[in-house]
């Protein structure tokens, strides 16, 4: 091993275990521009290339010696400080791991929330937080099983600023009783490009006279974080990360009431499980968030889970449109580089439309817009004459993945992919079907039939794909329309944003979650039942036939795996 540079402890002792952090060390080492005694990584690794015959400066494909003895190259104390704190962070990260639900603590009926939020499979992706950059904190977490424990529920709202960073302008905390512990308006640092008003509630003038800053907002949160302290919140993982402190002893309400049967990544919101679960409605459609609420209700909620345990809820996953809306395609993820009369040509003269202002915030690289058209009827013609991949968002609303070529001013050619979606006016609630009947499975089997014979012509392929067997009704199945659901459906985790859930007695083919879980459905008041699940049997019926193809591109990759292995043996 190299001598030491600086003499300090945290650049010595590497072992191979430490390849992931040291490649880490390195990274952040060259976003900071240091430079140790032998200059930058890439003058560093130069020279080392030259005594080894290599080429590459990506420093994940050099062993660990060479990374470690550029590390030990560093002098500045702020540079071993980088160095120090990127290695109590991946040891902290690897002792959580170690623990996991054997970390020692109280048996009780709090921290066994604790321990469902932290078993939900995003919790690893969301609160998996860069804690070893300069300016964050890393709360203490008590290991004596004897430290009483404290429930504090906490939210921020935030402003976009300069640099798409976001920042706190205001705070709420409140303990168990629901007594105010912090209530804040919060001053942020960088200029603010947007307050988002609509959403914090919180005006330009509103600042005037508030001295709290960003830096002191945390001081005061991670007083009230002592030992043993559990944090409560929605989504608690955002409010967290911008007020840049690492605490893992967290109860998400997100989390914790997730209904089973929804896609991993759609999460209730928090004013539709007041609406379900503490049977009021905290907010009113259209308003700005009022933060002290927005920390009390996940604490009741917290505290009813608590009381009654783990109940069966209603939980609306439906979007509220206008009626206005109707008439209206959403056009989003747009590239920066579109303008209204690039996506004016999407649309054919038969159906004339006006595309309003692209919005672009401040933290997104893409924008959105809406294309307004003069009835529904319209609108819907205008999104089926789309070509492009159907979908359906994690609302179950129709959506396009559209592709088109436009010209930039510099006369060169950009390919873009867009995102359309319909503005469905879907508003009544889901609730539990009453054993209704709405047909057979004759009309899927012939579905799923036409699609077989279509995909796959031929004797063989038929007979190949017969053996899958046919859609038929199962005991104790749930029917809606004509398609009949087993009690049993599983939800498939790479479903994708949307998710979806199996066909019973169909393997391999699948229907989007959008079209409804397992024993709910839709009552229409309008009369369109019957064009709903029309609708619904069609998009069905396009996915069977999508899953048919997969099948059969697998098949023919696997034959061209197989040919090029006896071209090269021959």
């Amino acid at each position: 091993m190299a001598g030491v540079g600086g003499g300090s402890k945290y650049l010595t002792g590497f072992k191979d275990a430490d390849k992931d952090v040291l490649v880490k060390i390195v990274k952040l080492s060259q976003g900071r521009k240091t430079r140790g005694r032998k200059g930058d990584w890439k003058q560093y690794v130069a020279g080392v290339n030259r005594k080894r015959g290599g080429s590459d400066n990506d420093p994940a494909k050099h062993p660990v010696d060479v990374l470690a003895s550029f590390v030990q190259t560093f002098t500045k104390p702020e540079d071993i400080d980088m160095v120090k704190r990127a290695r109590k962070w991946a040891r902290r990260t690897e002792n959580l791991k170690l623990l996991g639900d054997t970390q020692p603590g109280p048996k009780s009926p709090e921290q066994e929330l604790v321990r469902l939020t932290q078993a939900h499979p995003l919790f690893q992706q969301l609160y998996n937080f860069p804690s070893y950059h300069e300016g964050w904190i890393i709360s203490k977490q008590e290991r004596k099983i004897n430290v009483p424990e404290r429930i504090i529920s906490l939210d921020c709202e935030m402003v976009d600023c300069e640099g798409g960073e976001a920042q706190i302008v205001k705070i709420c905390a409140v303990d168990r009783n629901c007594d105010v512990l912090i209530d804040e308006l919060v001053l942020p640092n960088k200029k603010v490009v947007d307050y988002l008003t609509h959403i914090t509630g919180v005006k330009a003038e509103d600042l005037e006279g508030v001295s709290l800053t960003q830096e002191a907002v945390q001081r005061m949160v991670k007083k009230i974080l002592s030992p043993g302290t559990i944090l409560v919140g929605h989504s608690l993982d955002h409010d967290l990360s911008v007020l840049k402190i690492d605490h893992r002893r967290v109860i998400d309400t997100a989390f914790i009431f997730q209904p089973k049967t929804w896609a991993l990544t759609h999460l209730p919101s928090l004013v539709n499980l007041c609406k379900a679960v503490l049977r009021y409605d905290f907010r009113e459609e259209g308003k700005p968030h009022n933060c002290l609420d927005d920390a009390i209700v996940p604490m009741r909620l917290v505290l009813h889970r608590l009381e009654h345990g783990l109940e069966e809820y209603d939980i609306t996953q439906s979007k509220r449109v206008k009626k206005d809306s109707v008439s209206k395609l959403f056009l989003h993820k747009l590239p920066n580089f579109l303008t209204v009369t690039d996506l004016q040509t999407l649309f054919t003269a038969e159906f004339p439309c006006e595309i309003q202002e692209i919005t672009v915030k401040s933290q997104h690289k893409t924008g959105s817009t809406y294309a307004v058209f003069r009835s529904r009827e319209e609108a819907n013609s205008a999104f089926e004459q789309l070509q492009g991949l159907h979908a359906v968002d994690s609302f179950g609303f129709p959506q396009k993945t559209v592709a088109m070529t436009v010209r930039t001013p510099d006369n060169s050619s950009k390919r873009a992919e867009i995102q359309v979606r319909k503005m469905v006016n879907f508003t009544t609630p889901i609730v539990k079907l009453q054993n209704r009947d709405f047909g057979d499975a004759s009309l899927m089997n012939s579905m799923i039939d036409t699609s077989r014979k279509r995909l796959l012509p031929g004797n063989e392929d038929e007979s190949r794909v017969a053996k899958r067997g046919k859609f038929e009704e199962l005991p104790g199945a749930v029917n809606y329309g004509a398609l009949s659901l087993p009690t049993g459906v599983h939800m498939l985790q790479g479903g994708g944003f949307g998710g979806f859930q199996s066909f019973g007695g169909v393997p391999n083919t699948v229907i989007p979650t959008g079209i409804l879980p397992s024993g709910y459905q839709v009552l229409c008041p309008c009369g369109h039942f019957q064009e709903l699940h029309c609708a619904k049997l069609e998009l069905a019926k396009a996915h069977v036939e999508l899953q048919l193809r997969n099948i059969e591109v697998n098949r023919l990759q696997q034959l061209v795996t197989a040919l090029s292995h006896r071209e090269r043996l021959s």
